[in-house]
């Protein structure tokens, strides 16, 4: 699901930071609210290179597979479905659901 690593020529580049580790860290920017700035030093990686995969994976659309495959393995998921569904609605100006 996940695109490969890019291939680093050998040298005195850093470890790549660990997926894992990366999507805790784009999870806790996302519930929290706060900036790429703000993401504190405890997920082992920079907001840029978190930010970064952020940008890689959503144009991957990979944290759109990864979403639906949660939704479908939980429980209620067709009851998610439907809530999303009348969620998605929009009222119009004149009061009609569109």
């Amino acid at each position: 699901m996940v695109p490969p690593a890019p291939t680093r020529p050998q040298g005195g580049s850093r470890r790549r930071v660990d997926d894992r580790a990366i999507l805790a860290a784009i999870v806790h920017v996302a519930t929290t609210g706060r900036v790429w700035r703000q993401l504190p030093p405890v997920f082992g990686a920079s907001w840029q290179t978190v930010n970064r995969r952020f940008t890689e994976w959503s144009t991957a659309r990979v944290l759109a597979k990864l979403y639906r495959i949660l939704l479908h393995e939980h429980p209620d998921h067709q009851q998610i479905q439907k809530t999303k569904q009348h969620e998605s609605r929009v009222l119009a100006p004149d009061g009609l659901i569109v």
